[in-house]
């Protein structure tokens, strides 16, 4: 009577060293909130995950939120669109960045120790990978919103062709030990990755690839990259990826 089917169908077998990718796809239109179990074993030990799955009405707004507990250190990586659409969408996320800020100041977090970077998802135009600037730490609240808004506003003359998770995977890889990036990615930091664009990621596109093929990459690609920073093991160092964009151009 499971409201969800996966895919590929559990139960699967992933040998040491490996990642899975499973997609839920909801059975039922019916609105609501069902409870699921996730269970994975070992020869030596099992671990259950307790999970909520909500259907919601087509065309309702979904907010998700992830909490993560006893996190002494945070990675932030802005990956923002600069190509020509961008001026007012790159001024919003500056301006807004105060209620971002200020929640890392509140008693609760005062303790987290947080580096913010941000590069571009202009890849093709150098800028993608390589942060605009120098990491930004904890420091006095105004003076941090001031530096933000300076980096976050990184211009509209790149290209067209917008690579938000080649910039990501670059700006932690190929550009992690030169230049701005040098110290900003810590491996027992939790880490957190927000792409801001106004369309799809265009790293699918074929003419991509006759620009330079090694740039068309499966999105799966990513996600194993990902897991390897963190050796697979993220119960202590999460990963969370968020993509903020324009309604009307991103599905």
């Amino acid at each position: 009577n499971a409201p969800f089917s996966f895919t590929p169908p559990a139960p699967q077998t992933i040998v040491a060293g490996q990642a899975v990718a499973v997609q839920l796809t909801a059975a039922t239109t019916t609105p609501g909130s069902f409870p699921a179990i996730l269970k994975a074993t070992t020869d030596a030990a099992e671990a259950t995950i307790r999970l909520q799955l909500d259907v919601d009405p087509a065309g309702v707004p979904v907010t998700e939120t992830f909490t993560v507990g006893d996190v002494e250190q945070v990675d932030v990586l802005f990956v923002v669109d600069n190509s020509g659409s961008m001026a007012s969408s790159q001024q919003i996320l500056a301006t807004n960045f105060t209620s971002f800020i200020t929640n890392a100041f509140t008693q609760q977090n005062a303790s987290v120790d947080f580096h913010l970077g941000v590069t571009t998802t202009g890849v093709l135009d150098g800028t993608g990978g390589p942060l605009v600037g120098p990491f930004l730490v904890r420091c006095n609240q105004a003076a941090l919103e001031t530096q933000f808004e300076a980096e976050a506003n990184v211009g509209v003359g790149g290209s067209g062709i917008e690579l938000g998770l080649e910039g990501m995977r670059r700006a932690l890889d190929d550009d992690a030990g030169s230049g701005n990036n040098a110290g900003f990615y810590r491996p027992g930091a939790a880490l957190s990755i927000i792409i801001v664009g106004d369309e799809d990621d265009n790293g699918g596109d074929p003419d991509v690839g006759q620009i330079d093929p090694s740039l068309v990459r499966p999105v799966d690609t990513y996600v194993e990259f990902l897991l390897a920073l963190k050796g697979g093991n993220l119960a202590n160092t999460p990963i969370v990826v968020a993509a903020a964009c324009s309604p009307i151009s991103c599905e």
